[in-house]
């Protein structure tokens, strides 16, 4: 049984790296009593995958998580046990079961959509500015960036990997490529208008897979999907 999980990921866990929230997810489900199918060799691990690393610091409404069990369990009651016994600010909002042969979320989620709010109210004219910089950065055709890899440093083109970007009320959203099409970091896109990434909040209000000219939900993926909230 192949079960996806849509979780939240809350302030009070903000700083907890993506390795740790893997390893926060291994004991949860060991501690809910669930029947794991794990991976072979001399370390048996959980066959566990996520969608996409979240980056430090960034908080998330929905985030997916892929599990394989030995044996059925019902969606709702997988639901119950993990959220009794992980932390307040990790919930499980959804399960669902998805196809054993179902391709790996991590080559199907390719959307991202964020919200970036400052950490210090910024007034209406700072508003305006960022507004008027942002609409201006869309203009361009290129907007290079330097990544730093064990490879070593390379340029990437953020500009067509953003898909949308406006400034909304008092915050800035922006929906992007995320992935293995390509990915935009919030930390790249504010460092471009001029902010300090530290002095903002990264929110993610979802992963989509990109088909057909609409953004679909890894959820769709299942046949039947448990709400969990």
């Amino acid at each position: 049984m192949r079960v996806r999980l849509c979780f939240t990921k809350g302030p009070g866990v903000r700083f907890i790296s993506h390795l740790d929230l893997l390893r926060t997810f291994e004991r949860a489900l060991r501690r809910a009593a669930l029947p794991l199918a794990l991976t072979q060799g001399y370390h048996p691990r959980p066959k566990l995958t996520f969608a996409s690393a979240l980056a430090l610091g960034a908080t998330s409404e929905a985030e997916y998580l892929d599990v394989e069990l030995a044996a059925p369990v019902p969606l709702g009651e997988i639901v119950r046990r993990l959220n009794s016994v992980l932390p307040a600010d990790i919930r499980v909002s959804a399960a669902g079961e998805v196809p054993a042969a179902a391709p790996p979320l991590m080559a199907i989620v390719d959307t991202a959509l964020y919200e970036l709010r400052p950490l210090r109210p910024l007034d209406e004219g700072q508003w305006e500015r960022l507004g008027s910089v942002l609409a201006g950065l869309l203009r361009e055709k290129s907007l290079l960036v330097e990544r730093t890899t064990k490879s070593g440093t390379k340029q990437v083109n953020l500009r067509p990997l953003i898909l949308q970007a406006e400034v909304s009320g008092d915050k800035i959203a922006m929906l992007v490529r995320s992935g293995s099409r390509g990915n935009v970091r919030p930390e790249e896109l504010l460092a471009l208008l001029g902010q300090e990434p530290t002095g903002w909040q990264v929110h993610r209000v979802g992963l989509f897979i990109a088909q057909d000219d609409r953004l679909r939900s890894p959820m769709e993926e299942a046949g039947v999907v448990v709400d969990g909230s």
